[in-house]
């Protein structure tokens, strides 16, 4: 109805926001930059800011910048999870069935990255809100 009255091409009210339409802040090109440089040097990073600033945002804009043959998305947006539970959506993102046995997951994901390494394919694995990761899920990845 509104969109009508207003003459707008869609809605701007929805919970999911297009990566089309967005203001580039300086907060938001410091946060890219961060990113494309972790991009660049393969590593692990950290991207934290008060709730509602726009991580996951930023972080939506970042995977739709990637070339999809070029990087497997591994997105994990739920972390309160036990660290099997955490095992076999990594495998799921991987592409993987998982094993029954928690060990035998670790082996799993460990030769599904190697895979894809050797095919020139660089695994991504995106963990959104990761304040809520169980102390045992980074003991079990030695963090």
């Amino acid at each position: 109805m509104f969109n009508v009255y207003y003459a707008l091409n869609f809605n701007p009210f929805t919970n999911e926001i297009d990566t089309k339409y967005f203001f580039q802040s300086r907060d938001f090109v410091q946060a890219s930059a961060r990113l494309e440089l972790l991009r660049q040097h393969k590593g692990i990073g950290l991207l934290n800011g008060e709730p509602g600033c726009g991580k996951s945002f930023v972080l939506r804009c970042f995977v739709s910048s990637l070339n999809k043959s070029l990087y497997k998305i591994v997105y994990i947006p739920i972390t309160t999870l036990t660290v099997k539970e955490f095992y076999r959506a990594l495998c799921d993102g991987l592409g993987i069935i998982p094993a029954y046995k928690k060990v035998d997951m670790y082996k799993q994901i460990q030769e599904s990255i190697y895979t894809y390494v050797s095919k020139n394919i660089t695994p991504v694995i995106i963990i959104d809100e990761v304040q809520f990761i169980s102390n045992s899920i980074l003991d079990d990845l030695r963090l």
